[in-house]
């Protein structure tokens, strides 16, 4: 006798598709889509506004007005989020070159 492994999804017994499922899993999957591509598009508005020259951001004035604080929270949110990388980065070298050290010091 063998032994043969089915994910519950792929149950024949009591799993069978209807116009339901399928629309809520076409729903799901465009408001997926949706969400995802709507991220791409701010993170890339916010990386252009950044990458803006200083001169520009100096001449600005800040406003506080409630339209604009949609996009300073962006900056910033993508500010700190290259911040982290570079954190993480400089957390995995600096212990690289500790267990370097710690190794030569055994030999």
């Amino acid at each position: 006798m063998r032994l043969t492994y089915i994910p519950a999804r792929f149950n024949a017994s009591g799993h069978h598709k209807t116009a339901k499922n399928r629309t809520s899993n076409l729903l799901f999957n465009i408001l997926a889509f949706l969400l995802i591509t709507v991220g791409l598009a701010l993170i890339g508005v916010g990386f252009t506004e950044m990458s803006a020259p200083i001169s520009i951001l100096k001449s600005e004035q800040i406003s506080l007005d409630p339209v604009n604080l949609f996009e300073y929270s962006l900056r910033t949110t993508l500010r700190m989020f290259i911040a982290l990388v570079f954190s993480l980065i400089f957390s995995l070298l600096y212990a690289l070159l500790l267990l370097k050290i710690a190794m030569q010091k055994k030999f």
